[in-house]
């Protein structure tokens, strides 16, 4: 499958209803779905397969409503759970992890400081009922990529109107409803919470990336899309930190973990199965050799390591596009500048 440039139909809604159960229980599901995906992952990167059917799994188990709290009718799993859940996955595919970064940043969202109780109350039982949130977040334009050049206007017949184009959207192929960064009339942000099938949403498939290439990531066209009043939420007011934003960077360093993992079980596995000994070596196997064990470690190996078919380059591809996300010299030049200067760092989800 390659990316396309022409919009693509909004994925078919799933028919069937999450299985619930503690945080313990939902959990117990993961195993074999991890497994799964790591047995599958590397043909389907190289064939650019996306996961829609990995991403229903992990609904159906219930694992995508694992954050929502018991007073909603959730299982009131921890950050820490959900961040173990993500290592996990990435461990089967940084692929499917990422896809869901959105999904599972906005159920942190809603229990920042960022949210109103009413908007708790509203949308936590969707996230329950196994409605999966995706997010178009980046402006083409503007200075920076959370420049707002969308916009939700009220027009002459008093709808609220969504209209803007996203050029970077992670996951939305896999969502029912996408979460968009948008200003008003007065220039105050906002996120529109819209189905993917409305009128006037276009998705693209059209990431192009060399690493992370099963994400979705591709853009979001909205032109006149309507909003209901409802389905507009409150961010920020710029200023102050919620602790979503750094969730978001925490979610980042477990994908990037979950790789660290995936590339040790590919070593391993390697070096068991397939790889052989030096010609001159001393030891009849690959896995009693000293210098391949100390390769492993080195997470290296021998010429067939390089096959294609093995597609072992997808954890550095995939981990060097996690790490590219949030510009590390930035971090610290607003960390020296709050410890120098008294000035608060970045109020958004690029830092």
């Amino acid at each position: 499958m390659s990316a396309s440039t022409a919009p693509v139909a909004p994925r078919a809604g799933y028919p069937d209803a999450p299985l619930g159960g503690s945080t313990s229980e939902r959990l117990s599901r993961l195993p074999d779905i991890v497994a799964d995906l790591r047995s599958a992952d590397a043909a389907a990167e190289r064939a650019r397969e996306l996961p829609h059917g990995a991403v229903r799994r992990l609904r159906h188990a219930g694992l995508l409503g694992l954050r929502v709290p018991t007073r909603y009718g959730g299982p009131g799993g921890s950050a820490r759970d959900v961040l173990g859940l993500v290592v996990q996955i990435a461990r089967g595919s940084s692929n499917v992890a990422q896809a869901l970064r959105a999904h599972f940043g906005f159920s942190e969202r809603l229990l920042s400081n960022r949210a109103a109780e009413r908007e708790r109350r509203q949308w936590f039982p969707h996230v329950e009922s196994g409605v999966v949130f995706g997010n178009a977040i980046t402006d083409a334009n503007g200075k920076a990529p959370s420049s707002a050049d969308t916009t939700v206007l009220t027009d002459a017949e008093g709808v609220l109107r969504l209209s803007g184009y996203k050029f970077y959207s992670t996951g939305t192929l896999f969502a029912d409803v996408i979460a968009v960064s948008a200003v008003d009339a007065q220039g105050r942000d906002l996120q529109a919470i819209v189905p993917t099938d409305r009128d006037g949403v276009e998705l693209f498939d059209d990431w192009d990336g060399f690493g992370q290439r099963m994400t979705a990531s591709g853009g979001t066209r909205f032109t006149n899309v309507v909003v209901h009043p409802e389905e507009a939420i409150t961010v920020s007011d710029g200023a102050h930190l919620g602790h979503g934003t750094g969730f978001l960077q925490l979610y980042l360093a477990a994908v990037a973990a979950g790789i660290g993992l995936a590339v040790a079980d590919d070593a391993v596995a390697h070096v068991r199965d397939r790889a052989r000994p030096a010609a001159h070596s001393l030891a009849t196997t690959a896995a009693g050799d000293p210098f391949v064990l100390e390769a492993v470690g080195e997470i290296a190996a021998d010429a067939s390591a390089a096959a294609r078919a093995l597609n072992l380059d997808r954890h550095w591809r995939n981990a060097r596009t996690v790490a590219s996300h949030s510009p590390l010299a930035y971090k610290a030049h607003a960390t020296g500048n709050y410890l120098v200067n008294g000035t608060w760092p970045p109020a958004n989800g690029y830092f």
